[in-house]
């Protein structure tokens, strides 16, 4: 029995050791093919990772599905402490740091009580709204709260002026301001504007000027004062042109085709006429460089015919500088003043319309840049200046979508944007540069929708970080008395920059360590200054202007 055990139990045994060796050879084999598959997903992954950080860098991008409101310029909006305060199309309001996980919604729209948004104002460090709500669909102003809420401040027809610290408004005839709250709005007196406008308006010098009918008007923030400044023989639209240091730049159209350009300094004796223009519909476009106005015309012709001139708002220095016929028949074009010139989009039969360059010193034009060789247009556009250089767009004719480029006003480079990520700027909109993140309204090129995009500045790496002449700017340029500027330096060495008036006042001495050095100008008083930087025995002088 015991024998017989034996031989039934060797034959079991080494069945049962095969079976374990068998078992543990197959258990190895899957324990080296699982190493080898999480191995290969790990090298997918990388390479997946590698994919996407290239492909990602210097790419425009969505901040939010939200689609934008349409025809509503940035100025509509409000940028503070580094955040973009806007409103969709949907009336909701948002706010960005410039990148996806920096922008959440403040605001959602109720159904039961719409309140349909038109302009977003700072004041007193809170976000107010002009809008319209109700059966009636009556104007005011809300306050939006930190819970998200829209809060009822006043009824308004319209906001004449807004400033730091209280926005002026007109309600029926009377006047009024407000802080943001309804117990800081007040009644200031009685007005003779008609309640069912909303006036185009300019800020120069502490007024306000705006056109009601056939005149020119000016509100004072001091004393809330009103008075008409001068009165035309002809009632018509008249549109503000720009503004160069306390002069104000405006069109007043007089028949029969004929536009005429006038000036204004806040008095009756102060304000003519310096030219007339031949205008095609709107279709005028302005740039300030050294206290001189530029503005471009279309004429009206057979061709487009564009005119160029400048202004310095006397008889004698309003002048023609430029003109030349545009037979690819569009009024749109560019003006940008930078580093001492004007760059525009200028035509001719041999390149189309591509970036030109103007010397005012000289008085010569040059193409800077042909984008689309072969005769067809690029239409140079949206640009928009970044310390010491500046950002544009321009149209692929063959795929009818942007290009990004950057130059220093003298060389030139695209930014890389991947085939895959091809957007369209919406055109001729704004961009806005918020911490180093480029916004701007965009989509495809045959949408009907636009949504706010960003292109992530930083990562960009262009040959403009080689060393080249030494340069000195002020951004931004006008800059308002509630933000400080920067002053940027290509000077390497420690330096000293000192602020002068226009008149040649010593303002302050600052001293410079670096490239970026910021300057309160809140106690400034509105005006032109001059900023010299002195370093190594050299000598670099620019202007900017407070207002």
């Amino acid at each position: 029995m015991g024998l017989a055990a034996s031989c039934i139990s060797v034959p079991f045994f080494i069945v049962n050791s095969r079976w374990r060796v068998s078992t543990r050879f197959s258990t190895l084999k899957n324990i080296y093919l699982c190493r080898v598959l999480i191995a290969l997903m790990k090298l997918i992954f990388f390479l997946l990772a590698v994919l996407i950080t290239l492909t990602c860098a210097g790419q425009p991008y969505k901040l939010t599905d939200a689609v934008m409101s349409r025809g509503v310029p940035f100025d509509h909006f409000v940028v503070h402490e580094n955040q973009f305060y806007f409103f969709d199309n949907n009336y909701d309001v948002w706010k960005t740091d410039g990148t996806p996980e920096g922008t959440r919604k403040l605001f959602t729209q109720q159904p039961e009580s719409p309140i349909y948004l038109r302009r977003l104002f700072l004041v007193n460090n809170k976000i107010l709204a002009f809008a319209f709500a109700g059966p009636y669909f009556q104007t005011g102003i809300w306050r939006l709260e930190t819970n998200g809420k829209m809060e009822f401040v006043c009824l308004a027809s319209f906001v004449l002026s807004a400033q730091e610290n209280e926005l002026s408004i007109v309600q029926e005839h009377s006047l009024l301001t407000t802080d943001g709250t309804y117990e800081g709005t007040k009644f200031i007196g009685l007005t003779p504007l008609p309640s069912n406008i909303d006036p185009e308006r300019i800020n120069v010098g502490g007024h306000t000027y705006f056109f009601i009918n056939h005149a020119l008007w000016k509100y004072n923030h001091a004393n809330h004062a009103m008075e008409m400044v001068t009165e035309f023989g002809l009632k018509a639209f008249n549109w503000f042109l720009n503004k160069v240091d306390n002069l104000i730049f405006f069109i007043q159209p007089v028949g029969d085709g004929t536009f005429r350009v006038w000036r204004s300094d806040g008095t009756g004796n102060g304000t003519f006429p310096l030219t007339d223009v031949r205008l095609n519909g709107d279709a005028l476009i302005s740039t300030v460089l050294d206290d001189t106005l530029y503005f471009m015309v279309s004429e009206i012709s057979y061709d487009f015919f564009h005119v160029l001139w400048k202004t310095d708002g006397t008889l004698e220095g309003t002048q023609k500088l430029l003109e030349y016929t545009d037979s690819d028949f569009s009024t749109s074009t560019s003006l940008f003043a930078f580093d001492g010139k004007i760059f525009f989009g200028g035509f001719d039969d041999e390149h189309g319309k591509e970036l030109w360059e103007l010397n005012p010193s000289t008085g010569k034009t040059r193409l800077m840049h042909d984008f689309a060789p072969g005769g067809n247009s690029s239409y140079p556009r949206n640009f928009i200046q970044d310390r010491d250089r500046f950002i544009f767009t321009s149209i692929d004719p063959d795929i009818y979508f942007n290009k990004f480029w950057i130059s220093d006003g003298t060389r030139i480079e695209e930014l890389p944007v991947d085939a895959s990520k091809l957007v369209s700027v919406a055109f001729d909109s704004e961009m806005l540069i918020l911490n180093n993140s480029l916004l701007f309204p965009g989509g495809d090129y045959w949408t009907t929708d636009w949504y706010l995009y960003y292109l992530d500045l930083p990562k960009l790496v262009t040959s403009f970080n080689e060393p080249h002449q030494k340069s000195l700017s002020v951004y931004p340029n006008p800059a308002s008395r509630s933000e400080s500027v920067k002053i940027c330096t290509s000077f390497i060495e420690k330096g000293e920059c000192q602020v002068f008036a226009s008149m040649g006042r010593f303002i302050m001495s600052i001293p410079i360590t670096n490239s970026n050095v910021s300057l309160d100008v809140s106690g400034f008083a509105p005006g032109i200054y001059h900023a010299i930087l002195i370093s190594g025995g050299k000598r670099l002088v620019t202007k900017f202007m407070v207002h």
